[in-house]
C-alpha cells in the first residue's frame, strides 16, 4: 500500500460547494486528479465488516505522510479563503 501512496505525493480534498455554472470545470478537475487511490487500495473489501473497512480506511490514511496532510489542508484552507472573498465580491454587486 504504502509504494502507492508513495507514488500520489498530494492528497485531494473536494470541497463540492460550487455554483451552477462551475460545476463542468469542478468534475473534470476532479476526474484528471490522481483522486482513485484510495478506492483502488480498498479493491477485495467488499466483504469486510462496518469496523473492518474503517480499520483499512484508518490504516491507509496513517500511511500519508503528516507532511501531505499539513500541505493539504494549508491549500484547502487558501482555496477556501478566496472562495470566501469571492463570494463577498459577488454578494456586494
Amino acid at each position: 500500500m504504502l509504494k502507492i501512496l508513495q507514488r500520489h505525493v498530494e492528497v485531494m480534498m473536494h470541497y463540492d460547494n460550487t455554483p451552477a455554472h462551475n460545476t463542468y470545470a469542478t468534475q473534470s478537475s476532479v476526474e484528471n486528479a490522481e483522486f482513485q487511490c484510495m478506492k483502488h487500495l480498498l479493491e477485495g473489501t467488499e466483504r469486510l465488516t462496518r469496523e473492518q473497512l474503517r480499520m483499512q480506511i484508518e490504516q491507509i490514511l496513517r500511511e500519508i505522510p503528516g507532511r501531505i496532510w499539513k500541505a493539504t489542508f494549508l491549500n484547502w484552507m487558501e482555496r477556501l479563503h478566496s472562495f470566501i472573498e469571492l463570494w463577498r465580491e459577488y454578494a456586494k454587486n
